[in-house]
């Protein structure tokens, strides 16, 4: 009789902590992008995507976490929000897609010939920036990015 209430008493004791006392959820959040000095002269979409390795970024955007496509019409600004974002490191890459052709045109020489921003506002020279040089912890509820477009 002891026994069956002792085991009584640990069942209950045990089953008052929840699932998630043992297990903690995966924490996720808010990520908002606002994109500054967009060239209204230039219509077309501004591709927004979140990377979250180095696999694909920042030019293949298929490879992306998420993607956010907006059409640029006479707009200067534009803002944009991923939503229940696991914590964890990403990097963020903002194509102004004027030709609708979801991919980065150059010129002769290589230079990109549309307007494009990366998080941190890396610009090397000679190459896309790489993953490790944009990318950001994110690890809270809400986190806020601004970058400026570079044409």
């Amino acid at each position: 009789m002891k026994k069956a209430t002792l085991l009584g008493l640990v069942g209950l004791v045990l089953g008052s902590f929840s699932t998630t006392t043992l297990f903690s959820e995966q924490q996720t959040g808010t990520l908002v992008v606002t994109v500054t000095d967009i060239d209204p002269d230039y219509e077309g979409q501004l591709l927004v995507t979140l990377f979250d390795e180095e696999e694909g970024f920042p030019n293949d955007y298929d490879t992306g976490v998420e993607i956010k496509t907006i059409p640029v019409r006479t707009q200067k600004q534009i803002t944009v929000s991923f939503e229940n974002i696991p914590f964890g490191t990403y990097a963020v890459a903002v194509l102004h897609d004027e030709d609708f052709d979801a991919k980065m045109d150059y010129n002769w020489v290589g230079i990109p010939t549309e307007g494009w921003v990366c998080s941190n506002e890396v610009f090397p020279s000679l190459r896309s920036p790489y993953f490790s040089e944009s990318s950001f912890t994110f690890d809270s509820s809400r986190k806020t990015l601004t970058l400026e477009i570079d044409y």
